[in-house]
């Protein structure tokens, strides 16, 4: 039997500007340098032949957020010409201008984690995001 697997949860980044007090990124700062993946290393290993069987890519943030990767436009772009269903989790924080309507409009999606209703509850989570810049 040929191992095919047809999902993937890709940790694309271990960025991440929200400084959540539980996370262990902001109790151990020295402890996690910023480590990534690049287009380079997704198209070696995620062939064409590879994406022509997924079904769906998940760029997850257990321990970063992916849009913080250098490469991440890049990237979803690359699964989007190969026609696999991207998904990205995020906190939603990114100030760059048009960074968002930058991303594909179809078989994309994208998931906001984002906590409390006001600036005041959503600080207590994120410390270091502006709930306003990203609601926008």
């Amino acid at each position: 039997m040929i191992w095919s697997p047809k999902r993937f949860h890709i940790e694309l980044s271990s960025a991440c500007v929200a400084k959540c007090p539980f996370c262990p990124r902001t109790k151990e700062l020295g402890s996690f340098p910023v480590q990534e993946l690049r287009l380079k290393d997704i198209t070696s290993f995620f062939t064409p032949e590879i994406l022509k069987n997924t079904e769906n890519i998940t760029l997850c943030w257990s321990y970063g957020d992916p849009i913080y990767a250098r490469d991440f436009l890049e990237i979803v772009h690359y699964f989007h010409k190969h026609g696999v269903f991207t998904s990205v989790s995020t906190n939603g924080y990114n100030s760059q201008e048009n960074f968002w309507s930058k991303l594909p409009t179809s078989n994309f999606q994208i998931i906001f984690g984002i906590d409390g209703i006001t600036q005041t509850t959503h600080s207590k989570y994120r410390t270091w995001t502006n709930l306003k810049t990203i609601l926008k």
